[in-house]
């Protein structure tokens, strides 16, 4: 079942973002750093930035267990002036991965966003993830390059972008 999140499933949703970053990215994150992410931490911070309109929450559920989510909304970059949303998050638990429910989410922010009107919207990945190939599936195309710095150390980043929401392949 795909749902919007509420306030309370803040733990659930860190938990799946933590377990999330510690698969896909061990070996290619520091893992000091991947150990140190704090579910707690995360969920205060994602309960805080609840009721800010310009973002929203959808998560995957089976049998009431959060197994993903998704956060998109306003996009945070002034270099993309085009592309006017973001999807800032999307996990899914591992055992959960390649059975469409990522498209799922996809389709529930697109269907949203749209409410608000028509435009670009991208989407940051490390380099080195392996799950660039979902936003290419997508239709997404690389349109921008940057280094995200964590704890000192650069991590090449791509923005995959789509220049309207109806361009999404789902």
């Amino acid at each position: 079942m795909i749902r919007k999140a509420a306030r309370e499933d803040a733990l659930k949703i860190s938990r799946v973002r933590v377990q999330g970053w510690q698969s896909t990215y061990k070996g290619l994150i520091d893992q000091k750093f991947l150990d140190g992410m704090s579910e707690k931490r995360l969920a205060e911070k994602w309960e805080k930035d609840f009721d800010d309109e310009r973002a929203c929450t959808w998560v995957a559920e089976i049998d009431n267990e959060i197994i993903g989510f998704a956060i998109a909304g306003e996009s945070r970059e002034s270099d993309f002036p085009h592309h006017p949303y973001e999807i800032m998050a999307i996990y899914l638990l591992k055992p959960h991965q390649n059975q469409g429910i990522g498209q799922m989410l996809v389709s529930k922010i697109i269907e949203q966003l749209a409410l608000t009107g028509d435009g670009g919207i991208y989407v940051w990945a490390f380099d080195e993830n392996p799950y660039c190939a979902f936003y290419q599936k997508l239709g997404g195309t690389p349109m921008s390059h940057q280094v995200l710095e964590i704890e000192g150390k650069g991590y090449n980043e791509t923005a995959y972008g789509w220049e309207s929401l109806r361009d999404i392949r789902l």
